[in-house]
């Protein structure tokens, strides 16, 4: 629930929290809220106009009639909170990213979640961006060639924030092939691996981690045949570049001379999302991210991890959905 102070009022036009989100979009009705801590209840529920309000998710789920729940709780709490919304009314749940720490109890939940009938999205906030969704249409089409080579530059553990890249990696050009973990180090209990992802036509792609307590970091630069593609400000920010003559080297070509630079729609992220809960439950519309996409992006960082601790041994993850 700390997430919701993100917002400073339920006012904010783009909101950074699954109750401001709700609360903007007037199709929806944020009705009640679940915290062990009945001070941050009480705060939530001065701040939001919220009434009905709970210490325990499974009372919650038993009193009231809900057509969604956001699980935007500790991450440890995740899949305790989702096998309570399993059993109940619930027909979307939205749960903040990463789905666990626990790669054996995301996994031991699959069957579960496949056969409850329920759209279970993991908020993996970049496809949700329009642009994002603009350059994953462009990539199958060929603008862009194939890709050649990719690096990422995370903080804040590769699980918690390291897997953003895996799972848009994944999201635009497919399943990994294998992983080699090069180093890890444990800051403030996250992992922070540097790996080497082997993609799917053999090319690489490195994530490097940083150690910084004091700031945080989110970039991605992905080399196509055709144009190089990089995110930068934790995805705020895009440039978009072709190889063009470089103009002190006769004969070469080289990026940067004619980018083309844009601001992501990356405040829209929640509210987009919001949407997209929308058109589910109105139009059986398909899950943007399903907790199976979840699963396995959590399944390549803890096999990255696993590697590191071994010495490089290279590992691959198959999940079968």
């Amino acid at each position: 629930m700390a997430g919701s102070d993100y917002d400073a009022s339920k006012d904010v036009l783009f909101p950074k929290s699954h109750a401001g989100a709700y609360t903007k979009d007037t199709r929806f009705e944020l009705v009640t809220a679940t915290d062990p801590s009945q001070k941050s209840l009480r705060r939530f529920g001065r701040k939001w106009d919220v009434s009905n309000l709970y210490c325990d998710v499974e009372e919650m789920l038993a009193k009231e009639s809900l057509d969604v729940l956001s699980i935007a709780s500790s991450t440890d709490s995740h899949v305790c909170v989702l096998k309570q919304a399993l059993k109940s009314s619930v027909k979307v749940v939205l749960i903040e990213k990463p789905v666990s720490n626990s790669l054996a109890e995301v996994v031991s939940l699959l069957q579960d979640v496949a056969g409850s009938g329920k759209a279970v999205i993991v908020f993996y906030k970049r496809r949700w961006n329009k642009n994002n969704i603009l350059i994953k249409k462009w990539i199958r089409e060929g603008v862009f060639g194939d890709v050649v080579k990719a690096s990422m530059y995370y903080s804040k553990g590769l699980i918690h924030n390291g897997t953003h890249g895996i799972d848009l990696m994944r999201w635009y050009f497919g399943e990994f092939k294998k992983v080699m973990g090069i180093t890890n180090a444990s800051v403030g209990g996250e992992d922070v691996v540097d790996a080497c992802f082997t993609l799917g036509n053999d090319t690489s792609f490195f994530a490097i981690g940083t150690t910084g307590r004091d700031w945080n970091i989110w970039e991605l630069d992905i080399l196509m045949e055709k144009g190089r593609i990089r995110f930068s400000l934790g995805g705020r920010k895009i440039d978009l570049m072709k190889p063009v003559e470089d103009p002190d080297f006769s004969g070469l070509k080289a990026f940067g001379f004619q980018d083309i630079t844009f601001e992501n729609d990356w405040h829209n992220s929640m509210s987009n999302a919001i949407d997209s809960i929308y058109n589910i439950l109105e139009c059986s519309a398909p899950v943007p991210c399903s907790y199976f996409d979840g699963v396995v992006a959590l399944g390549w960082a803890v096999r990255a991890i696993e590697s590191a601790q071994s010495g490089g041994e290279r590992k691959s993850y198959v999940l079968n959905g």
